[in-house]
């Protein structure tokens, strides 16, 4: 079991069921994805992601919080890509944390979106060589949800690199598994379940994180 098949068979139960919901402002503003919607949109992304890219290739994931964000991690996933998130540098000190992680990991693009791209290419003068990387903007990525072919991946398969914020020194990248993913998520739950037997609500949890160290 992995990350993949457990969506996919949570789609086929519960296609519409709501899986995200997001809240750009941290209130009203509210963006909503279905288990069916998360799919597709993983599957196009990741169908994207492979006429381009290896399997366990390194990509650079630059979002603020945001809704695409989901769905480009998802599909990282779907692809058999390393995910590597990372904060949007907007500062002289979060520009040399960003090079410093693309030379450590390597990574062969980046993933954003169209609102952030023309800003992305503005600092790209200052990354050296990471300057020649391709920058691709998720949300123009046509669906291609029906072409996905599925990819060799098992709960050792690699899925991301959370680096750590680089405060106190240069950031180091920690390399999670899927099974590194689902052991949290088994713990996540059993709070959850806890919570709802006590509270007696709806399955649901509110996260005020930021989506990666920053």
């Amino acid at each position: 079991m992995n990350l993949i098949k457990i969506l996919t068979e949570r789609a086929k139960e519960k296609p519409d069921q709501k899986i995200y919901t997001v809240l750009p402002d941290g209130e009203n503003t509210e963006l909503v994805l279905t288990l069916s919607e998360l799919e597709a949109q993983a599957k196009s992304i990741a169908t994207e992601l492979l006429t381009k890219f290896e399997k366990e290739d390194r990509l650079l994931l630059l979002f603020d919080t945001s809704i695409e964000f989901l769905p480009t991690f998802w599909g990282c996933l779907f692809a058999g890509i390393i995910a590597v998130p990372i904060h949007p540098p907007m500062d002289l000190r979060m520009l040399n944390r960003a090079k410093s992680i693309i030379q450590d990991t390597g990574v062969k693009a980046i993933l954003t979106t169209s609102e952030l791209q023309g800003k992305i290419s503005v600092f790209k003068a200052f990354l050296g060589e990471a300057a020649k990387l391709e920058i691709i903007a998720v949300d123009k990525v046509e669906s291609k949800s029906k072409d996905y072919i599925e990819q060799d991946i098992d709960i050792a398969s690699k899925a991301l690199i959370q680096y750590t914020s680089g405060t106190s020194g240069i950031s180091k990248g920690v390399l999670l598994t899927h099974k590194n993913l689902l052991h949290n998520a088994s713990l996540l739950q059993e709070m959850q379940v806890e919570a709802n037997s006590f509270y007696n609500v709806e399955h649901s949890t509110l996260i005020w994180l930021p989506l990666y160290h920053d």
